[in-house]
């Protein structure tokens, strides 16, 4: 049960363990210190961190957990009776890596034949095209995986969602395209994207799963002060209630 003392936002990714009692969950929320890999019971008696990291894991036996942090797989022995992990972290293989919502991308077999997703970053270049697509100049920001990027009011400035390699998140960068500048812009989550500018291109729009859940926050263009909520995940959620509610009425 998500336990809203702890301001828990979403458990996901079970994976039993070989008893059928317990098994292994994600947690993510608004406290930084809990976020990470838990095992827990049917019974509700047993919640403990194992991996305080953003990612999953599943448990190989004859008893192993295996999960990715950053872009590496990793593996850490484990005791499934005593539910306890034992010993350092050993690295199983390099470049592995986890999907698009932050699940290790790995399986296993009970004969210990592991299987595994690399990295999913398709580097590009953005580049300035005229109306018939040909190819002007280079936009004059690092090579990347952009996932969206707009231009500021006045043309002068882009704001583009970049995937970090190594920590598997989504960050705003703002680059100023005349002095080819570019600079982290928001605060990191694992995802902190679909950057909006205001008409007089002074503030930016952008969401952000920081707490958990997605927001929408805006600050100032030129990366101070403090982010101001636009639309927080309790809000959003009941928008999406309330429009689902709606739209059964219609159709009854």
């Amino acid at each position: 049960m998500i336990d809203d003392s702890q301001e828990e936002a979403r458990h996901n990714y079970p994976y039993f363990l070989p008893d059928g009692r317990h098994f292994l969950y994600f947690i993510i929320g608004r406290r930084q210190d809990r976020n990470g890999v838990y095992v827990g019971s049917l019974d509700g008696k047993t919640k403990r961190l194992l991996v305080s990291r953003s990612t999953s894991a599943i448990y190989v036996p004859p008893g192993y957990l295996l999960f990715a942090d950053e872009d590496t797989l990793f593996g850490q022995a484990f005791d499934a009776e005593r539910l306890e992990l034992t010993g350092q972290p050993v690295v199983v293989a390099e470049d592995g890596g986890r999907n698009t919502a932050f699940m290790s991308a790995v399986s296993a077999s009970r004969t210990g034949i592991v299987a595994y997703a690399g990295i999913i970053p398709r580097i590009g270049r953005l580049t300035w095209i005229d109306r018939s697509g040909s190819a002007l100049a280079s936009a004059g920001v690092p090579d990347g995986d952009y996932t969206d990027f707009r231009l500021s009011p006045d043309e002068s400035r882009l704001a583009a969602s970049l995937y970090n390699v190594k920590t598997n998140a989504l960050e705003i960068w703002l680059t100023d395209l005349a002095r080819r500048g570019a600079f982290r812009w928001a605060p990191p989550g694992l995802i902190t994207a679909s950057p909006l500018w205001s008409p007089d291109g002074e503030r930016v729009t952008f969401r952000s799963n920081r707490h958990g859940v997605i927001e929408f926050f805006e600050r100032s263009a030129a990366g101070g002060g403090t982010d101001r909520p636009v639309l927080s995940g309790r809000t959003s959620l009941g928008t999406q209630i309330s429009v689902e509610a709606h739209s059964e009425r219609l159709v009854a």
